[in-house]
């Protein structure tokens, strides 16, 4: 009986490490195929940044992560997310989880400009954003 909780218990330490040390430009050339490009990508999947993300031809901006282990535990992605561009941010804390992205504490700034289809053509102004909590289902 020994034995096999020693081995167990090994077999968890080393996803454990896998995970923790795995390289983001490794994890984010996963993407590629789904128009996720990136540049300048330090860190690891846990813990790390990326200078240039860009999602299907868009430039996002500056990207850092932080994962939360414990939602691991329940299968959820829980991460801190800070978005930095020239003329805006984002803050918050966001879910993956089957079903809808969940962003909780959600602070931005962003030109109305770059949420297009939003505002009619020629407006010019910044968008300020806070939320306690923002659903984006399917």
């Amino acid at each position: 009986m020994k034995p096999r909780w020693l081995i167990v218990l090994g077999l968890v330490a080393y996803a454990v490490f896998a995970i923790v040390t795995f390289p983001a430009s490794v994890l984010l050339g996963q993407f590629r195929d789904a128009g996720v490009t990136a540049a300048g990508v330090e860190g690891t999947a846990w813990k790390g940044r990326a200078q240039v993300l860009q999602i299907q031809g868009v430039n996002v901006g500056s990207v850092k992560w932080d994962l939360h282990a414990l939602a691991l535990l329940v299968a959820k992605i829980r991460a801190d997310v800070e978005v930095t561009r020239t003329e805006g941010f984002l803050e918050s804390q966001v879910d993956f989880a089957p079903g809808p992205i969940r962003f909780s504490n959600l602070t931005a700034s962003v030109p109305l400009a770059a949420l297009s289809g939003i505002a009619p053509p020629g407006w010019n102004a910044t968008v300020n954003l806070r939320f306690s909590e923002l659903v984006l289902d399917e």
